[in-house]
């Protein structure tokens, strides 16, 4: 999701990229509020506790492996595949910075 810049030749953020995310989470939000005036969220007690748990559940974890390169204090290879993550992580604990 990043181009090279031509002047710096370093790697930046895709604008076309930005601007799909600021309008996929801008149309997301409306159609909350939308749900939300129409009260609709008893559509919720229709999906399972174990549906509800799972999907937290995967999200936290997703958001924390995103987060390790962060508080370990070391780069390594971040992929979207959890488990090309943890095998990059457990490769390079070496480089790995204290508090």
């Amino acid at each position: 999701h990043q181009i090279r810049d031509l002047e710096t030749g370093k790697m930046v953020p895709n604008p076309v990229y930005i601007t799909y995310c600021i309008t996929t989470a801008f149309i997301c939000g409306i159609l909350q509020c939308a749900m939300s005036m129409m009260h609709l969220g008893f559509l919720v007690s229709f999906l399972s506790h174990p549906v509800i748990s799972g999907f937290t559940s995967a999200s936290a974890v997703i958001i924390a492996m995103s987060q390790v390169r962060h508080i370990t204090g070391h780069s390594f290879e971040n992929s979207h595949r959890p488990m090309e993550t943890i095998v990059n992580l457990l490769t390079s604990l070496d480089q790995a910075q204290g508090f």
